[in-house]
């Protein structure tokens, strides 16, 4: 029985090793000032990207964000989400162009934006942005900076904030973008 659980424990071993060097061998990261990128790819032999991060990582977020709370089990009523939403789609369209944002089928080149938004200022860090493989030879670095600096000049207000710590964050990930039935076309008020 020893020597069975012994080969079997020693089979997960060599498997799991195989699968993390495969998936390992799909993933290309590279930094630039600020910025992280990481392509991931369908094969290990990187002809085709899967999808695109980049991670926005500036010296002065250290300093923000040490001591940091995230504050877990936020209520949905704390910030107008619908507003937040419709406001970060329009930016995206607004650097990016719809024709980048959307492909030609209307679905989102866009899979999610994460930031954090500070309880008591109502700052807005942008934190990094997924975009498809669509997306990846259509969009410039230079649009991606644009974006953020804008992103963060965001203020989302926070309701409540009374019963926050000082150094407490809201962590966000926005899925977004859907020009059949999201926000776009961002609609006049009547």
């Amino acid at each position: 029985m020893k020597r069975f659980l012994f080969v079997a424990t020693l089979l997960l071993i060599v498997v799991s090793q195989n699968v993390f060097a495969e998936s390992y061998k799909k993933i290309e990261t590279f930094k630039e000032g600020d910025f992280l990128y990481i392509k991931t790819y369908t094969d290990t032999l990187k002809q085709d990207i899967k999808s695109f991060w980049v991670w926005y990582q500036p010296e002065v977020y250290k300093q923000t964000f040490k001591g940091e709370r995230i504050e877990k089990g936020i209520t949905a009523n704390i910030f107008d989400k619908i507003n937040a939403e419709a406001v970060i789609e329009y930016l995206a369209i607004k650097h990016f162009g719809e024709d980048k944002v959307f492909n030609s089928e209307g679905e989102s080149n866009i899979f999610k934006v994460a930031f954090k938004i500070d309880i008591h200022t109502s700052k807005v860090y942008f934190l990094n942005i997924l975009f498809s493989s669509e997306a990846y030879n259509l969009i410039t670095k230079e649009e991606i900076k644009n974006f953020i600096e804008d992103f963060n000049l965001l203020k989302i207000e926070i309701f409540n904030t009374e019963k926050y710590d000082k150094d407490a964050f809201i962590l966000y990930n926005f899925i977004p973008f859907d020009k059949n039935g999201g926000y776009y076309p961002i609609k006049e008020d009547e």
